[in-house]
């Protein structure tokens, strides 16, 4: 790990290496070796002492310091190259997943973290991250301090009013929002809470929020909330009542066998292998919104075949998808050109 920019730290990870190595070090051969002044030296040492409780000692016969209880150590934190490259790994998932709101946060919390170490690993962080990347197509847009101020009203249970653009209506309206929970998937940010609009929880999307303010009003969050309850009858985020739940068939064919193969779609889901080398998944939801979007995904080497309405959509957003690509140089009926 880079210490350049930890000059202090470095400098007492060195001091106590030193102590560890009982060479008897003392100012002037440590202010030597790490190129300061010998005072530095004693200020550290004396940090070393009051602040850190380190027990150091000085031996007059061999002119230098050292540890009288050889079990002491640094009170940093302490990691295995194992835990390091696990952490490295869920920072990079939670910057790339959070997007901007959290980059600079957690890239300094990061930094901390490695700082604490105190022993020297083999792992290299910058090697770490030239080797592992995460990427997400399209994620969504939002206001940094849109989800910082969701994020402070769900840990200190704060209601919100917000202005809330709803695209199915295209209108704006205010509402007053408990915020329980907020999760991301694919890319895009959800934020679960009651509103007392509807009366009921509700699942927002923070880029659809216009404005938001943080209020002083405090609220008891409903015990029975579980997040998990409400994706549970979800293809992904999009869920309903456990009444609503339908069975869904898809028939994957050609290329697309392999690839739907290898991914776990649903909890609920069973595979099948049929006769022509097609592949038959099988699983129940409550909402068909996603589950249309996953089989236009993988058109025409995918079929809903249950439930009718799932495939009556299909077949429509199919057929108009085909008007619209009707003609090869993407003009419209009208002649004109589609932006």
């Amino acid at each position: 790990m880079n210490t350049t920019a930890r000059p202090v730290l470095n400098r007492i990870m060195r001091i106590d290496e030193a102590l560890r190595r009982a060479t008897w070090p003392n100012a002037n051969t440590l202010a030597k070796a790490l190129e300061v002044n010998p005072r530095t030296i004693r200020r550290d040492l004396d940090f070393l002492r009051d602040r850190l409780r380190a027990p150091i000692a000085f031996d007059a016969r061999r002119h230098g310091y050292y540890y009288t209880e050889a079990s002491y150590r640094l009170p940093f934190l302490q990691l295995t190259e194992g835990e390091l490259v696990a952490l490295f790994l869920a920072e990079q998932m939670l910057r790339h997943y959070y997007g901007t709101p959290y980059g600079p946060d957690l890239e300094r919390a990061f930094d901390k973290i490695t700082a604490g170490l105190n022993e020297r690993l083999s792992v290299d962080v910058q090697t770490l991250s030239r080797a592992i990347s995460f990427r997400t197509a399209a994620p969504a847009v939002f206001d940094v301090s849109v989800i910082k101020t969701l994020v402070t009203a769900i840990v200190e249970h704060r209601q919100v009013v917000i202005d809330y653009w709803t695209a199915s209506t295209d209108e704006v309206h205010r509402r007053t929002v408990d915020p329980y929970h907020l999760t991301s998937c694919d890319g895009q940010q959800y934020m679960f809470g009651y509103c007392h609009m509807r009366g009921a929880i509700r699942q927002f999307a923070p880029g659809r929020i216009r404005a938001i303010e943080l209020t002083d009003v405090q609220f008891m969050p409903d015990d029975a909330f579980r997040v998990e309850d409400c994706l549970a009858n979800a293809l992904a985020v999009f869920g309903g009542d456990a009444s609503k739940l339908r069975t869904v068939r898809l028939r994957f064919t050609g290329e697309a066998v392999r690839y739907a193969r290898e991914r776990l779609w649903h909890p609920t889901q069973t595979m099948e292998a049929t006769p022509d080398g097609g592949l038959l998944l099988t699983f129940e939801v409550a909402h068909m919104r996603e589950v249309e979007r996953l089989v236009l995904t993988w058109a025409p080497h995918c079929e809903a075949l249950e439930p009718p309405e799932l495939r009556a959509d299909v077949a429509r957003a199919l057929n108009d998808g085909a008007k619209l690509h009707a003609t090869t140089d993407g003009s419209t009926k009208r002649g004109k050109r589609k932006p």
